[in-house]
């Protein structure tokens, strides 16, 4: 009985070692997983920079930050523009909104 008792004991010892294995592996997991997001963001930041170095958010920020108020406004107000908006045109040409012209920036 006793020999049974000391079996018994071992085997719940590889149990609980077994059990606090298996909490590492999963704490290393989620640690991998973590360093992976990070590497897969640093990775397409890297590569949206190399694709297009012109910074376009920065640049849009950047003007943006000098528009002067109410600027491009009479656009907007224009019968051209309310017809095209409210689908009034006698043609499918009112579909598309085309403008042209050298950018002001």
């Amino acid at each position: 009985m006793a020999k049974m008792r000391a079996t018994l004991d071992i085997i719940l010892t590889y149990v609980s070692d077994i059990d606090k294995l298996v909490i590492d592996m999963q704490e290393i997991k989620t640690g991998v997983q973590g360093l992976q997001r990070n590497i897969d963001a640093e990775y397409t930041e890297k590569l949206l920079a190399w694709l297009s170095p012109l910074e376009p958010q920065k640049r849009h920020q950047d003007i943006k930050a000098t528009r002067i108020e109410n600027t491009g406004n009479w656009i907007l107000h224009s019968s051209q523009f309310q017809s095209w908006v409210k689908g009034e045109t006698s043609d499918r040409s009112g579909e598309v909104l085309g403008c042209y012209g050298e950018p002001a920036g």
